[in-house]
C-alpha cells in the first residue's frame, strides 16, 4: 500500500515537472515584440517617455517607434525598455508602435495633453533710448530708429538704422556690443535686409527705390536690376539663391535672379517676408489683416492667418480660435521670422505686440493658432535664436533693441 502511494506521488511530481518544463520552454521561445507600458501615460509633444516591454532591438537604429503614425526619436534602449522623444502632435490619444527585425508590437496608447503656454520675459537689451548713432555696450549704445534685424553668418546681428541724418548699418553681438558697419551716403531710409551666402548684406533702400549691397568692409553699392521698385521694404534670399523683395507700393513680392524678375506674387502692401528650407515664402502686409504663404512649387498665394480686417471697435483685437487662425485679428505686420520650431513669429505694430503663429497638425499653419507673446511697445523687426529661447526685436520709437526670453 505504501509502495503504491509512493509510486503515485512520483508520477504526479514527474508530470508537474514536465508541465513546468513545457511552460518554460514556451516562454523561452517567445520572440515577438511586446509593449507592456509607457511612463508617464500622459505627456506633451517633445517630452521624453520610457517604453517597457520585451524583444526590443539592442542595435542602434534597430527600433522604429511611431506615435500616431509619426516617427519618434529613440534615445537609449536595451531589450526590455527604451527612452523616446515624443513627436509633435496636438492634444489627444495616440497609439505607440515599435517595429524591428523581430516584428511589430501591438499598439499601446499614450495621451497627449495641451502644453501650458510659455512665460515671456521682456527687457531692453541694447540702446539708451536716445536718438543718435554711437557705438557702445548694451544700453550705453545709441541706436536711433532701428528697423531691420537679421542674423549674419558669424552669429551676430545686423541692424539698419533709419533715423534721418543718421542712416547706418550696425552690428550687434549676443554680448550686447554695438558697432558701425556702414554709414554710406547711398542710404536713404534703409529698411529691412539680409545677408547672402557670400556674406554681403543687402538692404531695401526704401526712399531711393533701390537695393543696396553692403560689402564686408562697409562699402555700399547699388544693385543693378530690371525691376520696378516702389517703396521696397525687405530683401531676403530663397534657398536657390534668388532674391526676394517685399515691394510694398506695387502690392507685390518679386523674385529676382541675375538682375531680372522671374516671378511676381500679389500681396497687398507687402511689408516683410521670410522663407523656409523648401523655398516657401511667408509674408506680412501693412493693410490687409492677413499673413500669407506662397508655395515654392506652384506660386500660389494663400492667406494662412487673419480675418482680413485691421483691429477696430467693430473688429476687436483677438488671437481667434485655436485651429482657426483665420479668426484672429492681425494688424500692420512689421517683421516675420520662421523659427527652427516651425513657429512663425511676427510683429504687430497696430496692437504694439509680438505674436506667433503655431502650426497645427501636419505643420499646417492654416489649422494652427495665433498667440500674443508680449505687448505694450512699438515693435519693428525680429529674429529668434536657433534654440527658440530668445527673440530679439527692434523698436524704432523707443530707439532700442529688446529681447523676449521664453521659459
Amino acid at each position: 500500500m505504501h509502495h503504491k502511494t509512493y509510486c503515485t506521488l512520483l508520477i504526479l511530481v514527474a508530470a508537474l515537472a514536465a508541465g513546468c518544463n513545457k511552460k518554460n520552454d514556451y516562454t523561452a521561445r517567445i520572440s515577438d515584440v511586446r509593449l507592456t507600458r509607457v511612463e508617464p501615460a500622459e505627456a506633451h509633444a517633445g517630452d521624453i517617455v520610457k517604453l517597457y516591454g520585451w524583444n526590443f532591438s539592442e542595435a542602434r537604429g534597430g527600433n522604429t517607434v511611431t506615435v500616431g503614425g509619426k516617427a519618434a526619436m529613440v534615445l537609449d534602449f536595451n531589450k526590455w525598455d527604451m527612452n523616446i522623444v515624443l513627436p509633435g502632435l496636438t492634444a489627444g490619444e495616440y497609439e505607440i508602435v515599435v517595429s524591428n527585425a523581430n516584428g511589430t508590437s501591438a499598439p499601446l496608447n499614450i495621451r497627449y495633453v495641451a502644453k501650458k503656454d510659455m512665460t515671456y520675459l521682456l527687457r531692453t537689451f541694447a540702446g539708451s533710448g536716445a536718438s543718435g548713432c554711437e557705438d557702445g555696450m548694451g544700453t550705453e549704445a545709441v541706436i536711433g530708429a532701428p528697423e531691420s534685424i537679421s542674423w549674419d553668418r558669424d552669429g551676430t546681428m545686423l541692424i539698419t538704422q533709419r533715423q534721418n541724418g543718421c542712416f547706418r548699418v550696425r552690428r550687434l553681438n549676443q554680448a550686447g556690443s554695438v558697432s558701425t558697419v556702414s554709414a554710406s551716403s547711398l542710404m536713404n531710409y534703409p529698411w529691412q535686409g539680409n545677408s547672402d551666402a557670400a556674406g554681403n548684406y543687402y538692404v531695401a533702400n526704401k526712399s531711393a527705390n533701390n537695393i543696396l549691397r553692403i560689402l564686408p568692409d562697409g562699402t555700399a553699392e547699388t544693385v543693378e536690376m530690371d525691376a520696378a521698385l516702389k517703396s521696397p521694404m525687405e530683401v531676403a534670399f530663397a534657398p536657390d539663391g534668388s532674391m526676394l523683395i517685399a515691394n510694398r507700393d506695387a502690392n507685390n513680392i518679386l523674385r529676382v535672379s541675375d538682375g531680372g524678375v522671374t516671378a511676381t506674387y500679389s500681396v497687398p502692401k507687402a511689408s516683410c517676408l521670410t522663407t523656409d528650407a523648401d523655398g516657401n515664402i511667408y509674408a506680412g502686409s501693412e493693410t490687409s489683416g492677413y499673413l500669407y504663404k506662397i508655395s515654392a512649387a506652384s506660386g500660389t498665394v494663400t492667406q494662412i492667418a487673419g480675418n482680413g480686417k485691421l483691429p477696430s471697435d467693430s473688429n476687436p483685437y483677438s488671437d481667434g480660435t485655436e485651429g482657426q487662425p483665420q479668426t484672429a485679428t492681425i494688424g500692420m505686420t512689421g517683421g516675420v521670422y520662421l523659427g527652427q520650431d516651425k513657429v512663425l513669429y511676427f510683429t504687430d505694430k497696430t496692437r504694439r505686440s509680438v505674436r506667433k503663429l503655431v502650426p497645427g497638425p501636419g505643420d499646417d499653419y492654416g489649422k494652427g493658432k495665433v498667440v500674443t507673446m508680449v505687448e505694450g511697445f512699438y515693435p519693428n523687426d525680429l529674429v529668434v535664436t536657433d534654440d527658440c529661447s530668445t527673440v530679439y526685436i527692434t523698436s524704432s520709437n523707443s530707439h532700442t533693441v529688446r529681447i523676449i526670453e521664453m521659459y
